[in-house]
């Protein structure tokens, strides 16, 4: 993760940034700019379906995929294709970076061109990523199962009034929030995939209420885990007890939507976690 710093004072546990990440099978280009790539994570047997991740950091240019590629790694180890796309991060332009991941969803089926790309991927994100995951799923409904948004930033304009990341929000908007209401995860209808919010509750970085607020707008669309003990971090650390809960979402996407409540809810109950729909 280029630019990382260790931030202490915030109680934030960044060790996931700063291990070894592992490099992918493969990577591939989705479209003709730079940044529009992706990297190919595959399972050591037959897959169990595939995931799209999109990475966080605010948006920022200084914070690439690099930081989740153990993250994107376990997802594979797991049983699942995993597919960690890069997008443009231009501060200003957030039209681009939505532009990106979408072209993403539309694009990867078909230059994976394998069996499994046949069915609809788990789209993923954490923090900024889960924030263009959940207003991808509003754009592109037809081409997700579902969504899981880790720590996610899902309404601009309280990110903004908060000063959420110093200014992250009007930084890549390049104005204020309410000007942008077509970026605004909170300001959209429901997709019609299921959403599933996982956040920490002692998150430092984008507070729990952000999860809570989206929960409540969309309604039956969504499950809300909150995790007690968690920050920001540990959603995207394999090693953490977050990652169970993590895990559980994303293989319960191939199922239907009854069933994928039904293995999300038992996952909470049984690790202790607060789930909520």
């Amino acid at each position: 993760m280029k630019g990382a710093k260790p931030a202490p004072s915030d109680g934030e546990d960044r060790s996931i940034l700063t291990r070894e990440q592992p490099l992918p099978v493969r990577t591939i280009a989705y479209g003709s700019e730079p940044e529009q790539i992706a990297d190919i994570y595959l399972p050591a047997g037959t897959p169990q379906g595939w995931a799209i991740a999109v990475h966080g950091g605010f948006w920022r240019p200084a914070y690439d995929r690099v930081h989740l590629r153990q993250t994107a790694a376990a997802v594979a180890d797991a049983g699942s294709v995993s597919v960690l796309i890069e997008y443009r991060r231009n501060p200003g332009h957030p039209e681009q970076t939505v532009a990106d991941v979408c072209l993403a969803l539309r694009r990867l089926p078909e230059l994976l061109n394998e069996t499994f790309a046949a069915d609809l991927p788990v789209v993923w994100g954490h923090s900024a990523g889960g924030h263009l995951a959940l207003l991808a799923a509003c754009r592109e409904g037809n081409n997700v199962h579902s969504v899981v948004a880790l720590a996610p930033v899902t309404n601009l304009k309280q990110a903004d009034s908060e000063n959420l990341g110093k200014g992250a929000v009007r930084e890549f908007l390049g104005a204020p929030a309410a000007s942008h209401p077509e970026f605004d995860p909170a300001q959209q209808s429901p997709p019609q995939c299921p959403v599933t919010l996982i956040h920490g509750v002692c998150d430092s970085l984008v507070p729990i209420s952000q999860s809570r607020a989206l929960h409540r707008l969309w309604g039956e669309t969504a499950t809300c885990i909150e995790l007690a003990d968690t920050g920001h971090f540990e959603v995207i650390d394999p090693t953490s007890t977050a990652w169970t809960y993590v895990l559980n979402a994303l293989n319960a996407g191939p199922a239907d939507p009854a069933r994928r409540a039904s293995s999300v809810a038992s996952s909470a109950r049984t690790s202790g976690g607060d789930i909520t729909r």
